[in-house]
Order: structure tokens, then C-alpha cells, then sequence
């Protein structure tokens, strides 16, 4: 029995998820955009990081909530 030759190249795989790829950067360019954000809550300094922006986006832009992907 032959076995099916498969050609798993990294061109073949940005080929087929090349809207996830695509989404990805978008995100993080909006993160990055966003910056980091300071605020004092009483004596202590609140930092939020532009990671915890993009996880948020990626969290709002999954199918269950708002279905884009």
C-alpha cells in the first residue's frame, strides 16, 4: 500500500490560514496603537499592557461572541 505524500510546506500553511495570520497582525498593531495605559487606584499604580489589549480583542472577535471568524 503507497502512503500519500503530503507537502506540508510553512508556504503551504500560510496559504490556508492566511486570514487567521492576517488577523493576528491586525490585532496587534491595534494593541500596540492603544499603548500602554497608567492609572492609580488609591496608592497603587494600575499598569495595563498592550498584551492585555490584544488578548481582549482576540476574546471579542471570537465566534461566539461576535462571530467574526
Amino acid at each position: 500500500m503507497k502512503r500519500a505524500v503530503q507537502n506540508n510546506t510553512a508556504w503551504s500553511h500560510i496559504k490556508e490560514n492566511h486570514k487567521l495570520y492576517l488577523s493576528a497582525i491586525i490585532i496587534v498593531v491595534i494593541a500596540e496603537l492603544i499603548g500602554t495605559k497608567t492609572f492609580h487606584l488609591g496608592t497603587a499604580l494600575i499598569i495595563i499592557y498592550p498584551m492585555l489589549f490584544a488578548i481582549l480583542i482576540g476574546i471579542l472577535l471570537e465566534p461566539d461572541i461576535f462571530g467574526f471568524f
